[in-house]
């Protein structure tokens, strides 16, 4: 019938409208990690260019000659550079990047769809029924007791039973 059709056809370009939707937002995701990843690690090499004793005493050194106080003797813009290449500086600098480093390892790798430890593998079945039911699993869950299933002596051999090799 034509209004069947029509049905279906506005379904699947529903269907299609979705998929698409979808296929935008992992993509944008995508983007978005490897940008931030990028960012991450050239900062990293910025904090490895700060580090060694040579570069370490050169910035110091820098910091020395470019020191402006003012007429209470303070240069609070200076001191704060002094924070920033000190070593406790360049150490909480690097924990940082190192936590922004996991943080997006760990959600390119999602997003990607590589393999997650926190994900327990599934069965086949278990899969399917999962997708049918919108990925939640909220309409299957396993039963902790059947009624209707057979006790377990069924399936082992009681004395007297013939055993065929």
């Amino acid at each position: 019938t034509p209004v069947s059709s029509e049905a279906r056809i506005a379904e699947r370009e529903l269907i299609d409208a979705n998929a698409q939707a979808i296929v935008s937002v992992r993509l944008s995701h995508r983007r978005d990690i490897q940008r931030s990843r990028s960012i991450t690690m050239r900062l990293l090499e910025e904090l490895e260019l700060q580090s060694g004793r040579e570069n370490a005493e050169l910035l110091e050194q820098l910091g020395e000659i470019m020191r402006r106080e003012d007429d209470r003797g303070q240069d609070k813009l200076n001191d704060l550079y002094q924070k920033i290449i000190s070593l406790p500086g360049r150490a909480k600098t690097m924990k940082d990047l190192g936590e922004s480093l996991r943080v997006l390892v760990t959600l390119e790798r999602q997003a990607f769809g590589l393999d997650d430890k926190d994900q327990k593998p599934q069965d086949a079945l278990t899969t399917l029924l999962q997708s049918i039911a919108g990925g939640n699993a909220s309409a299957f869950r396993p039963v902790a007791h059947d009624p209707e299933a057979m006790p377990e002596s069924a399936f082992k051999p009681q004395a007297g039973d013939e055993l065929n090799d």
